[in-house]
């Protein structure tokens, strides 16, 4: 399981493998792992946003959707660009219940620490555009006011938005919910 020095494995050697008090992901192939607890300002970030976007889901009645935590996206390396598999857990996920009873990932939300390789992060929104039901990639840094939307429409990945400022506004549109990062970013003292 080990190739030029890093770590490698399919899904379910990854899957069977024990991290103890860390978290891993598997990236394209490679295993990525992280210290755990996470940062104080991961951890506000985190809450904060599940708390604006749980609330904008249950404002919409009729959507069968719900957020979810740190969930596991099993994704095989022929869905996968690099043609080996990945395992990610993205911060938040809000996913929506198909027609055949399973719940489908529709939107990534990832909170980065400020630790994570840039190549790493990279290929994990290469990895979640892979998908085909995702929709909507949200990325935001801990530790400076920022984010990142990348968005599907009609099939077609659209130029990632960048945003910095406070009054900014990321918009998740199916369910008309509005995000201002001054909002999202309130209880970090940056």
């Amino acid at each position: 399981m080990e190739q030029d020095g890093i770590e490698t494995a399919m899904l379910e050697e990854f899957e069977a493998l024990d991290f103890g008090d860390q978290r891993a992901q598997l990236i394209a192939g490679r295993i990525v792992v992280a210290d755990w607890p996470l940062s104080d300002e991961e951890g506000i970030l985190t809450a904060t946003l599940a708390e604006l976007i749980g609330t904008g889901l249950r404002r919409c009645p009729g959507a069968s959707c719900r957020l979810a935590l740190r969930i596991g996206l099993r994704i095989r390396g022929k869905q996968g660009r690099r043609g080996r598999d990945s395992y990610l857990t993205p911060t938040l996920t809000i996913q929506c219940h198909s027609g055949n009873g399973d719940w489908t990932p529709i939107v990534v939300v990832e909170v980065l620490s400020g630790a994570e390789r840039r190549d790493d992060v990279l290929e994990k929104i290469e990895e979640y555009k892979s998908i085909p039901t995702v929709a909507d990639i949200l990325i935001f840094g801990a530790r400076e006011m920022s984010a990142s939307h990348h968005r599907r429409d009609k099939g077609i990945w659209l130029s990632a938005c960048r945003i910095t400022r406070p009054t900014d506004i990321l918009s998740l549109e199916q369910w008309s919910i509005e995000l201002r990062l001054s909002q999202i970013y309130q209880d970090l003292s940056t």
